[in-house]
């Protein structure tokens, strides 16, 4: 079967009891409290240490440096450093990520209520998963740094990937970004369309102070888990 976007956000509704405040909508949205906290509270802890010390400190002994100040080096080093900012944040991304996955894709599958435990399943394997987190965020902020339009198609290409992951454990990092885009020829349209559907959503999460995002995240996860196994089954 090939679900049209407004197919795929009606049954990821429907399976989320089309109640905000029913069983399953609520526990992902826990879930993604706790997501949150640990991707944000971890890697922004990282990137406050390195932008409020380290940053400084190796622009300071490149500012002393009268030769390497007066060259491009310092707009280089500057570049480098805040891509690695940014992938201080992916530290913590790669097992959460995995985890939401799990907990989402046997609701989608076996319509089963979504088990808090299966958020942790991210942490079996966890420097794999870390592995994936790191890899996939590397690629997307040197492509977006380097082209916008590019960067996207390569964030959508591996959009798949933890899904892969918590289907196929034994896979590589790179195993899984081959797989994604495997899954994901001819669909990554369809998927950034769907993901724009959001947009209104989670303006108005927003409005209510971010608050409103908790309940966002779980509609959109859930539409997101229900493409996968859609286009999954297609690929096969």
């Amino acid at each position: 079967m090939n679900l049209t976007n407004s197919q795929i956000r009606a049954r990821a509704r429907q399976l989320l009891d089309d109640n905000i405040f029913g069983k399953d909508w609520l526990k992902s949205a826990f879930l993604s409290t706790i997501m949150l906290i640990i991707v944000l509270g971890t890697g922004g802890l990282l990137f406050a240490i390195f932008n409020l010390y380290i940053t400084p400190a190796l622009m300071g002994l490149v500012a002393h440096n009268e030769s390497l100040n007066n060259s491009a080096f310092p707009t280089v080093l500057q570049i480098v450093l805040d891509i690695f900012e940014a992938l201080l944040i992916a530290i913590p991304a790669g097992p959460i990520f995995v985890g939401l996955a799990s907990a989402h894709i046997d609701l989608v599958r076996r319509g089963e209520n979504i088990r808090i435990r299966r958020f942790f399943d991210g942490f079996d394997g966890v420097i794999d998963n870390f592995q994936l987190g790191f890899f996939y965020v590397l690629n997307v902020v040197v492509w977006l740094c380097l082209f916008i339009i590019p960067g996207i198609y390569v964030a959508y290409g591996y959009a798949m990937a933890y899904y892969v992951r918590r289907d196929n454990p034994e896979y590589t990092w790179r195993e899984c970004f081959d797989e994604s885009e495997r899954i994901m020829e001819g669909n990554r349209w369809k998927l950034f369309r769907l993901h724009c559907n959001f947009f209104g959503w989670f303006l108005l999460g927003l409005a209510f102070a971010g608050i409103g995002l908790l309940w966002v995240f779980p509609y959109a996860s859930v539409s997101t888990a229900v493409f996968y196994e859609d286009a999954k089954n297609n690929a096969n």
